[in-house]
Parts: C-alpha cells; structure tokens; sequence
C-alpha cells in the first residue's frame, strides 16, 4: 500500500516514457494484489454464508422495527390521553399550565 504510493510518487521525478513504464508497472502490481484479494474472498465460504442471511433477514427485522415504533408510539398517545382526562386544569394554571 504505502510502498506502491510511494514507488508512484518517487516516479513522479523521473522524465517522460520512464516514468509511464514505471507507473504502469505499479499499477499492473495493485491489479495482482487486488485480484489475489477477491481469490481470497472466493474461498471464505462462511463470510458468504453470514452476508447472504443477513441480507435475507434484513427486511423482516426492518418490518419489525417499523411495528414496535408502531405499537409504542400509539400507547404513548392513548397512555397521555387517558391520563388528562380526569385532570382539569385549576384556576392558577390558567390556559397553559404553568408556563408564566
């Protein structure tokens, strides 16, 4: 990594077609390394096997969420209704509470 970027810009100061070789070179070196990366990944069958059920589940645990935020937030409102009926506000609080 470190070392490509550096061989890149060290190819910075040198002329003309020499510094292209070189550049293409490196670049045809990150290519091999990137490639042999992806071999890598091909073989790691578990990490495929952990991708794909999350993304089968992330729908249902997104519908889920969608009824829980649901269900608490009707029984925030029907909880705070209940509860104000029976209490009228007294003389002193006025039309706003006690917001002065």
């Amino acid at each position: 990594g470190a070392i490509v970027d550096l061989g890149i810009a060290a190819a910075g100061t040198v002329s003309g077609g020499t510094m292209t070789m070189i550049v293409s070179m490196f670049r045809s070196l990150r290519l091999l390394r990137l490639t042999r990366l992806l071999r890598g990944l091909r073989n790691a069958r578990e990490l495929r096997l952990m991708l794909a059920g999350f993304y089968s589940s992330a729908r249902t645990i997104w519908w889920c969420a969608v009824v829980v935020l649901l269900v608490m937030y009707i029984s925030a409102v029907l909880i705070t209704r209940v509860l104000q009926v029976g209490r009228a506000p007294s003389a002193s609080e006025g039309l706003y509470g006690d917001i002065h």
